[in-house]
């Protein structure tokens, strides 16, 4: 297996931890923790709990020690039942994907999640964004903003919050419409430069016939 030093050598948690699970998943696949007798060890659930604590004999394990295993388990299963948040789905269909222009910073943005954060006593949703440069697919994420350039993961320097919702008080819920109107100007703003690139490609195939126009006339 290929070794992984204890630290990130480039400072970038995610790409660290993402590289971990992956010689994780490919150890447990090499020792068979995903197979039948895993599978079968649990058989109360459909999901197989990969890495247990080994034991020397299952005959000579105590009840407590057993029981101790089945409450992990137990404990395991309760874990793997996620549960949507609809608020955060709702805010998350609304707003990831989005782009908007921020004159404060003159930089524009795409939303790329929309995430749950607490600073202080302060609890709130996010929509966490990168800058965005135009391209010829339209506005692209710079590479340099990338852990790698095959990578779709981006540094988490590069990446700013917008606040959405204050949750601090569940009796007063606050939305924030700032990221809202910056999208809709960034809209219009779209909107607004496409008009007018049509109008001068209409403006300029006009005067291309009346050029070609002049130049078939007889002398």
């Amino acid at each position: 297996m290929k070794k992984l030093k204890k630290s990130p050598q480039s400072g970038d948690e995610v790409a660290y931890l993402t590289a971990l699970v992956k010689l994780m998943i490919k150890e447990d696949i090499k020792l068979g923790r995903y197979g039948a007798g895993a599978a079968a060890a649990g058989a109360t659930s459909d999901r197989t709990l990969a890495r247990q604590l080994p034991v020397i004999s299952e005959e000579f394990t105590s009840s407590l020690s057993t029981g101790l295993k089945v409450k992990e388990r137990e404990e395991a299963e309760a874990l793997w039942q996620i549960e949507d948040d609809d608020y955060l789905v709702e805010l998350s269909e609304k707003y990831v994907g989005e782009i908007f222009y921020d004159e404060d910073d003159e930089a524009t943005f795409k939303v790329v999640d929309v995430q749950y954060d607490e600073r202080g006593e302060t609890s709130y949703y996010e929509a966490t964004c990168v800058e965005v440069t135009r391209g010829g697919g339209g506005w692209e994420i710079p590479e340099g903003a990338l852990v790698d350039p095959d990578s779709d993961v981006i540094k988490d320097a590069d990446l700013v919050g917008y606040a959405l919702v204050n949750l601090t008080d569940p009796e007063n819920i606050i939305n924030y419409d700032d990221v809202d109107k910056m999208i809709t100007a960034h809209q219009e703003r779209e909107a607004e430069l496409a008009i007018t690139a049509e109008e001068e490609c209409v403006a300029g195939e006009g005067a291309g016939g009346a050029d070609r126009r002049k130049r078939s006339r007889p002398k």
